[in-house]
């Protein structure tokens, strides 16, 4: 999207969040879970109970206490905010239903639970945090210690094989960037550390360290990204176990030469010291087609509505920058594309009133609407239809002559 009221975006939402508190329709399992959500992302402050028709039987739930549906009905009430939890349709739909009839209208006055969450692309609750508690929250990051990767992947959506030259961050550098990130960051969802193969950084375990001994409550899923080439050693396995270090594992069995292929190795390893892994094996993947798209005939309003509906969440942060799209940033630093200052939103030296220009960056917006590669891409995964074989392989002098 493009600014047209630069810090304001969300206005009409988040003065509405203001002086608020929040009720949890449904004193339950769902409502359970949406409370322990708020409590671990540190925005349970402005919960105030439940509202439940069987309030009288439950009285207090999570330490929290249940109040009658009178609460709510029939008159509206202005200093709430209903979050609907809610599992069976039906009375989820009934009570809905109910709300607008009182005069609530929906996501603005109430809302449904899964909607008031930190999933990718979720505005709802990155806007309430900011406006109603005064914390920027955000549901994913990443941190690449390293370039360097011992594959070669024609289709890598970090243009691994197309740079000239692998870069390697000192980690006092790494160290220093964690910092600012997490002084301006209240929570994120997702932090990942990705590379390139991180396993091949030699200070990895040193970073890892650093991030969960100082930032690990601001951590909901804190995560790693492995090719399945290297084994973890004891002491990476070690430190992962202590910091619930999540190891996303691909699977490239199909592509990658054989005498790469450790992946059976790396899950015994995994399961030796009791790891959260994810099995990251997929079909195909999908092609950004930068060398193939020509979008250089769009308008800029057409480049401004194709940003929108391509939707990418990820926003990779370096050198106290975040980027309005990563995938852009990674083709700047291969060398295939560049990009103007307005691509990236700095945050060194952030002033206070700044806050929610940032979080209008994060959530989609800057100065254009779009960045320089929307004209040579085809966008990504929702919007892509292109698919292709997962990892094929290339020669490396093939990727940096492209």
């Amino acid at each position: 999207m493009q600014w047209t009221n630069k810090g304001h975006q969300f206005d009409t939402w988040g003065k509405n969040f203001e002086n608020k508190e929040i009720l949890i329709y449904g004193a339950g399992f769902a409502g359970g879970i949406f409370l322990e959500n708020m409590r671990n992302m540190g925005l349970d402050g402005t919960i105030k109970g439940f509202v439940d028709r069987n309030a009288t039987n439950i009285g207090e739930y999570k330490g929290l206490p249940v109040y009658g549906i009178e609460k709510v009905f029939p008159k509206k009430s202005d200093k709430y905010i209903i979050v609907v939890a809610i599992i069976d349709c039906r009375i989820r739909d009934t009570v809905c239903d109910r709300l607008i009839r009182g005069g609530y209208v929906q996501n603005l006055d109430f809302f449904l639970s899964e909607k008031f969450n930190l999933h990718l692309n979720d505005v709802i609750l990155p806007v309430y945090a900011m406006y109603a508690m005064d914390k920027l929250v955000l549901s994913s990051s990443c941190i690449i210690p390293s370039t360097i990767c011992n594959l070669n992947c024609r289709d890598c959506l970090n243009f691994t094989p197309y740079m000239r030259q692998f870069e390697t961050r000192t980690i006092d550098s790494l160290k220093a960037d964690i910092d600012i990130f997490f002084h301006t960051i209240d929570y994120v969802a997702e932090y990942q550390i990705s590379g390139g193969e991180p396993l091949l950084y030699g200070s990895l375990n040193e970073l890892i360290i650093y991030i969960g001994s100082n930032y690990r409550k601001q951590i909901g899923r804190f995560e790693i990204v492995l090719n399945g080439t290297v084994i973890p050693k004891d002491d990476i396995c070690k430190t992962a176990k202590k910091y619930e270090l999540t190891m996303i594992l691909d699977n490239y069995t199909n592509t990658i030469p054989t005498n790469l292929n450790h992946r059976a190795e790396i899950i015994s390893q995994f399961e030796s010291f009791d790891l959260l892994w994810i099995d990251n094996t997929v079909e195909d993947w999908f092609n950004l087609d930068i060398f193939g798209t020509d979008n250089t005939g769009m308008t800029e309003e057409q480049l401004q509505e194709y940003f929108d509906i391509c939707n990418n969440p990820w926003h990779c942060y370096e050198n106290s920058k975040f980027y309005a799209c990563n995938f852009a940033r990674f083709a700047e630093k291969a060398g295939i594309s560049s990009e103007p200052e307005s691509s990236y939103f700095s945050i060194r030296d952030l002033k206070h009133e700044q806050r929610k220009e940032l979080l209008e960056f994060l959530l989609n917006y800057n100065e254009k609407g779009y960045v320089d590669l929307c004209k040579h891409c085809s966008g990504w995964a929702d919007c892509n239809t292109k698919r292709i074989p997962v990892a094929l392989q290339i020669s490396r002098l093939e990727g940096i002559h492209r």
